[in-house]
């Protein structure tokens, strides 16, 4: 069985005002599905608090990543309801933002198989890993900082990673943020790049989600 996307959502604060959290609504198609929130805040030293689904406390996968003024944190939930219902994130003291939030099916219903963090300072946000499941999915979180006056609508990804990009995440366009997915069909080694306006500083996140087994009874049935 391969990992399949649900449904994408994603909130900013377009008004150029800072917050201590931000409420959006994210609609789960798929019952017990896997949630992942992407949590770009603009500070050198707040961070994600917390992040809840539904009510739920959800768990950060991986270390709080911060190169400068630009911080990233991931949080997931496994096996949750379909519905809509809201997100809320919490951030250490008032923060410019942007957050996604990206759910799965198809899944173990476990945490991320595999995680790599990365920072640098180039023109290229790059982050590599090696699955070690077929027919995984990666996932991407990248926050980048950017001379460009269109903030993340210039972006491109290397590899045909699905992009959902946050402009503006200061309601200007000096930061953007990008989740990115796609489908890892083999078990290998994989790198997804990004390019940006120019040399800047970044923070790249890469997530393996495992797929789950085919169900013995249907494997038996392909033959």
């Amino acid at each position: 069985m391969a990992v399949a996307i649900d449904n994408t959502s994603s909130n900013f604060n377009a008004s150029g005002t800072t917050a201590t959290s931000v409420t959006w609504a994210h609609t789960v198609k798929t019952p017990g599905a896997d949630l992942y929130v992407q949590c770009y805040p603009v500070s050198a030293t707040a961070t994600t608090s917390g992040v809840t689904f539904n009510g739920v406390a959800m768990t950060q996968s991986g270390t709080t990543k911060n190169n400068g003024f630009i911080g990233l944190q991931v949080f997931y939930l496994t096996n949750v309801p379909a519905g809509t219902f809201n997100i809320v994130a919490t951030f250490s003291a008032a923060v410019f933002y942007g957050v996604s939030a990206t759910s799965f099916s198809g899944t173990t219903k476990t945490a991320p198989e595999v995680v790599t963090q990365g920072s640098g300072t180039t023109i290229t946000p790059t982050n590599s890993l090696s699955t070690l499941t077929a027919n995984d999915m990666l996932l991407d979180a990248v926050i980048f900082a950017t001379s460009s006056t269109s903030g993340s609508s210039s972006v491109t990804a290397s590899n045909g990673q699905t992009m959902i990009k946050i402009a503006n995440l200061n309601g200007a366009s000096s930061y953007g943020g990008v989740t990115g997915y796609r489908a890892a069909t083999t078990v290998t080694s994989y790198t997804d790049a990004y390019t940006i306006s120019a040399s800047m500083a970044w923070n790249h996140n890469m997530y393996a989600i495992k797929a789950a087994p085919i169900p013995t009874n249907q494997f038996f049935a392909m033959f």
